[in-house]
């Protein structure tokens, strides 16, 4: 394994990507299961097309579905199938200054991974980019949307219970405004008539009136009896 030891090893651990074949991990009982799901969750797909092998078009099949995170190598001596020769797919030579090469062009390929999968670069992708979701991914995004759900229930319902606390406190501002009204009338009507009363200096005018209105009266009196007892 001379390509992957040599140049995709190499050039995944300078971009900072772990390389993973999936028949050399321990423990695997079910190798075609365990390559679909790697080809789900891998961040991107190195796919070697040399010697046309019918498994590996089948995978490469399957990650060109997901999404553009499959990078494509093959043999200078091969021929690059008709399907896909309109899109980018690194040539490489079977020694050391062409594995050398091809771990660099890889390099450059992973760095640049971000910005070239964002426009479709496979066949399936320019026909039809949306994106396939692996179940495990999509029950997460279920779970999440329902927590998320659960959470504007629940903001929603301390909305109205703000909002119904908002119209108490509107019902009362607006009662305690009624009674203000209430109240200020009261004392306008009140000022009213202590604007409308006698002041201090008018009772005093008017007792100095009636003392002269009593000594006048006194005096017609004292006339008038003087006047009763002429008659007599």
């Amino acid at each position: 394994m001379p390509v992957f030891t040599d140049a995709i090893k190499p050039a995944c651990q300078q971009t900072g990507f772990k390389a993973v074949r999936v028949d050399e991990l321990e423990g695997v009982y079910n190798i075609n299961r365990e390559i679909i799901e790697h080809i789900f969750i891998s961040d991107a797909i190195i796919a070697d097309l040399t010697n046309w092998r019918p498994n590996v078009f089948y995978e490469l099949g399957v990650a060109h579905a997901i999404s553009n995170k499959a990078i494509m190598i093959i043999n200078k001596k091969d021929e690059i199938p008709f399907d896909i020769k309109m899109y980018s797919c690194i040539l490489y030579e079977q020694n050391k200054a062409g594995l050398t090469k091809l771990a660099a062009n890889l390099v450059k390929s992973l760095k640049s991974l971000e910005a070239w999968r964002k426009e479709p670069a496979n066949p399936v992708q320019d026909h039809n980019p949306t994106i396939c979701i692996p179940k495990r991914e999509l029950d997460d995004i279920r779970g999440k949307l329902r927590e998320k759900d659960d959470l504007l229930r629940r903001h929603d319902t301390a909305i109205d219970t703000l909002q119904k606390t908002l119209t108490e406190k509107n019902n009362l501002l607006q009662s305690n405004n009624a009674a203000l009204t209430k109240m200020r009338n009261k004392l306008m009507a009140k000022e009213k008539l202590l604007r409308a009363a006698p002041t201090t200096a008018d009772i005093k005018a008017l007792q100095k009136q009636l003392k002269q209105k009593e000594h006048e009266i006194a005096a017609l009196q004292k006339e008038a009896n003087k006047l009763r007892a002429l008659l007599k």
